[in-house]
């Protein structure tokens, strides 16, 4: 044990990269998840009642998914999906996450107790679309809402 510390040290003050290192990552996506929950309905003279707080989720990452692949459901919450995701990752008590991926375009979506959530669409109806560019990690908010008045 003490010679891996000393190897790993010695990796670090020469600019090498271990291979147990997160440091690696080349792109991917980073980003945060929110519960979402309650009268977040405009009022004149007063606050909303709604609350939005930081949440610990699975975030799965599948090939793009079109609405129209889902007949008969409609979301925000969707009982199954077509295949396995590709990749998951989980958010921290802060509700940050971050996952290397491969450059492409995925559908994310966060495991809910009834299903799994997602709430937009491109123009294309690929259900909450993100894309991975070479060399950069994309962000994004997921605002887990379907409790939540507007």
């Amino acid at each position: 044990m003490k010679s891996l510390l000393i190897i790993g040290f010695l990796l670090a003050a020469v600019g090498c990269k271990s291979s147990l290192s997160t440091t690696s990552e080349k792109q991917g996506v980073t980003g945060a998840v929110y519960w979402m929950e309650g009268d977040f309905m405009p009022r004149i003279g007063e606050k909303p009642g709604g609350s939005r707080q930081p949440i610990v989720r699975e975030i799965l990452f599948y090939a793009p998914i079109n609405a129209s692949d889902l007949a008969g459901d409609h979301g925000p919450l969707y009982e199954s999906l077509p295949g396995e995701p590709i990749a998951q990752t989980g958010s921290g008590e802060n509700g940050r996450f971050r996952i290397s991926l491969p450059v492409g375009t995925y559908s994310v979506f966060t495991k809910e107790p009834d299903g799994f959530f997602a709430n937009r669409f491109d123009s294309n109806g690929i259900i909450n679309p993100v894309e991975v560019k070479a060399g950069a990690f994309s962000e994004i908010v997921i605002e887990i809402n379907y409790k939540a008045v507007f």
